[in-house]
């Protein structure tokens, strides 16, 4: 829910927007390094689960983060809408299911 309430900020969405039609491949650099920054630390809790056993071994933290961002980007990006917090919760509770041990 945190990460959907950051993701609504104004001064997000601006700069997101400005991916989907900027040509300029430095801004675009500098952003995807900012976006892996972010998927990498968002992805440690759940290294961490996944070093105590409570998450499958096999499962990819990085594209988990991702499967969680990507919903919520393209819900705020093409719609102009936010996903409530009934829609965030079902979604993480439904990625929980497919990684536990």
């Amino acid at each position: 829910v945190a990460l959907r309430d950051f993701l609504e900020d104004p001064v997000e969405i601006g700069a997101n927007k400005l991916l989907l039609v900027a040509g300029e491949e430095s801004y675009r650099g500098q952003m995807m390094r900012r976006f892996e920054s972010v998927v990498r630390d968002l992805a440690r809790p759940l290294e961490a689960a996944k070093k105590a056993g409570l998450v499958r071994a096999d499962v990819d933290s990085m594209l988990v983060v991702h499967m969680i961002l990507s919903p919520l980007l393209a819900w705020i990006m093409f719609t102009d809408r936010i996903p409530d917090d009934a829609y965030v919760h079902a979604l993480v509770d439904h990625l929980i299911r497919g990684c536990r041990a």
